[in-house]
């Protein structure tokens, strides 16, 4: 939700009519919206311009409320728009009718990257020519942490700060070899993987970065010393591998669609995704063992039947943890970073639920 805007989002937000919609897609596949009103007016912006967002929520609601007869539309346009405006709720969502959700964090929402950073901690320490065994529970709460790790035969801890980005996670650790010694490592996440960059100060200046590619799917890696690129390399996943029962069973259970049809593939650091893909929706849920806790990201993109153009999505993190006798889930609902429909976006997206696994 776009809390504060300028002038011209507050025009766009509060046009009423149409006489004409036309959705297009350019030559280099990003999307945009030409739409006329009073009859002379005009708006006309792609992808890349600011409120672009603002003008596709602007045009499903005014072709909604209009009955859509009484607006100029091709074909490909009525069908985004259609499907835009009278899209059904996922089955992810129904979970949480009634619940209104609170805008404060119940559940740390580091949870996810954990296995992932001391993976590629470890990982560092390798290219850096020593041997790293790091312990499963990191400490610490708020945005200080604290890693415990094997290193060369000695134990060592090592500080870490976080600080939370809109696509991801940013970790400070220090202390990495001696007290001088620090690394960053940016963890991000989209639809369809997971990029990474480490830039070591150890000593030498090396930077590494990971791309998964779960569409593919493979690893790719990258090492760069002093601005120089000393390494470059590709590893496939692996494809078909059953996941534990328990693990399955949570997934399931916390995304609300069975997922039986979907393909499986195991993560580098442990864990496994799970991708359902046909030309109308692209489900993925990575589903990562965090301690005694299970964290799983969910995102789906539906498309308007078969063009490709985006008429819904969401994002949710889900924690799931023993309680006592109980077994809670934690979700947070996030922004996309493309189209979701007003119904996402005013009841769901930045706020925080809470619910038993039984229910």
């Amino acid at each position: 939700m776009n809390h504060f805007m300028d002038s011209k989002a507050l025009e766009i937000a509060g046009l009423e009519e149409a006489s004409l919609i036309k959705y297009y897609i350019l030559p280099d596949g990003v999307p945009g919206i030409f739409l006329i009103h009073h009859r002379t007016k005009t708006v006309n912006l792609c992808a890349a311009d600011r409120n672009f967002d603002i003008l596709e929520e602007t045009a499903a609601r005014i072709y909604e409320s209009s009955g859509n007869s009484d607006i100029a539309a091709d074909e490909y346009t009525r069908t985004v728009l259609t499907s835009r405006a009278y899209g059904k709720l996922s089955r992810q969502l129904t979970l949480f009718g009634g619940n209104e959700g609170s805008p404060v964090p119940i559940a740390r929402s580091e949870d996810i990257h954990e296995r992932t950073l001391l993976y590629l901690a470890a990982d560092i320490y390798r290219t850096l020519g020593s041997e790293a065994i790091f312990s499963e529970h990191i400490t610490g709460y708020n945005h200080r942490r604290a890693l415990r790790c094997r290193l060369d035969g000695r134990d060592k801890l090592i500080p870490a700060e976080t600080v939370t980005e809109s696509d991801g996670i940013l970790y400070k650790l220090g202390n990495f070899f001696g007290t001088e010694d620090h690394v960053t490592i940016r963890i991000r996440y989209r639809h369809d993987g997971i990029s990474a960059a480490a830039d070591c100060f150890c000593g030498r200046l090396i930077r590494k970065e990971y791309d998964l590619d779960l569409s593919v799917p493979e690893t790719r890696v990258r090492v760069f010393e002093k601005g120089d690129l000393v390494f470059s390399g590709r590893e496939p996943l692996t494809r078909g591998s059953e996941p534990p029962a328990d693990l399955y069973t949570l997934t399931e259970k916390a995304c609300g669609d069975g997922i039986g049809g979907y393909e499986r593939i195991m993560l580098p650091w442990g864990g496994y995704a799970f991708i359902y893909e046909d030309k109308t929706v692209s489900d993925i849920i990575t589903a990562e063992p965090a301690g005694n806790s299970l964290t799983l990201r969910h995102s789906r993109v539906e498309y308007a039947e078969e063009s490709r153009a985006v008429s819904d999505s969401l994002l949710a993190l889900h924690s799931i943890r023993p309680e006592g006798a109980n077994v809670r889930i934690y979700t947070h609902f996030m922004p996309t970073g493309s189209f979701s429909r007003s119904v996402y976006r005013e009841n769901f997206e930045n706020r925080y639920f809470v619910r038993d696994l039984s229910e």
